[in-house]
């Protein structure tokens, strides 16, 4: 909606021959694509990592610079830019950089969190080229599920994120020793609102909990519930155990020892998320899962 007011705005004030010069200034600064002509002049970075990053932006930025999106245009080119001045640009979070409708932020949640674990375990080392395209498609992924409106192309950056991340995961060089592969984790399991039932995506989590817990034999398995800020703090302690419990019975009928589960519960004290008081978000309904060795 901004950018189509933005966009009917300069309209009118070319047709007014600058009577809207400040409009026109303002906008210009933030929507008129210029960032892309100035990102195009920068040079590629040496290492293949930011070359990927530095060209995938760029790509991004034109593409959307032909459909008329000046503002994602710029941002993507700005992206670019900072690639070029060897600055470390991480993925865009789903929550705190863009608005994603509320059915769409667990998915993407999920995919950030796989995508920065993969970083941070030095894939921009053994992986540059995937992991370059894994991020510069998970934001691109990102942009047009804000935008929710072109199917294709949502789908589109999503399945090219997820091939590239498979390509990631299966160049992650193995450990000599067994023993030395590292934990897996954390996991997330989302909840609707004021619920503690489990959805279908939480148990595909849970299951994949078990089997790894079966693998891996940790120690300790934490379990921690949370909600979000909607709703007094002693309803909301008293829902965040439920969900716990919920998790916590799941995983006992399903072969995991009661005696290796830690229960922790924390109502709205730790926000995923940051909302003020009486916020309603996705993101921060939720129980976090995590081995102890």
């Amino acid at each position: 909606m901004v950018k189509l007011r933005n966009a009917v705005a300069l309209g009118f004030c070319a047709a007014l021959l600058g009577a809207c010069e400040h409009y026109g200034a303002e906008a210009t600064h933030v929507e008129d694509g210029f960032e892309l002509q100035r990102a195009q002049a920068t040079a590629a970075p040496t290492d293949p990592f930011s070359q990927g990053l530095h060209s995938g932006y760029l790509d991004l930025a034109a593409s959307e610079f032909s459909e008329g999106d000046y503002e994602d245009s710029d941002r993507f080119a700005r992206r670019a830019e900072a690639v070029s001045q060897g600055k470390r640009v991480e993925p865009e979070h789903p929550i705190t950089h863009r608005w994603i409708p509320l059915e769409h932020r667990a998915e993407l949640f999920n995919g950030v969190w796989r995508l920065q674990r993969a970083l941070r375990a030095g894939a921009r080392e053994w992986a540059p080229e995937p992991a370059a395209r894994a991020q510069v498609m998970y934001d691109c992924w990102v942009q047009e599920q804000e935008e929710n409106f072109q199917p294709d192309h949502i789908a589109r950056c999503r399945d090219g994120f997820l091939a590239a991340m498979e390509e990631v995961e299966a160049l992650q060089p193995q450990p000599e020793e067994p023993a030395m592969m590292p934990t897996p984790g954390p996991y997330v399991v989302f909840f609707d609102f004021d619920s503690s039932a489990l959805t279908s995506d939480s148990i595909a989590t849970l299951n994949e909990v078990v089997a790894d817990a079966n693998e891996f034999n940790p120690a300790k398995i934490m379990i921690a519930g949370h909600t979000d800020r909607a709703g007094s703090n002693e309803y909301n302690r008293a829902l965040s155990q439920r969900r716990a419990a919920a998790v916590t019975d799941y995983l006992t009928s399903n072969g995991i020892p009661a005696g290796s589960i830690a229960v922790d519960f924390f109502g709205e004290e730790r926000p995923n998320v940051p909302t003020a008081d009486g916020v309603p978000e996705q993101a921060n309904r939720r129980v976090e899962i995590e081995f102890a060795k």
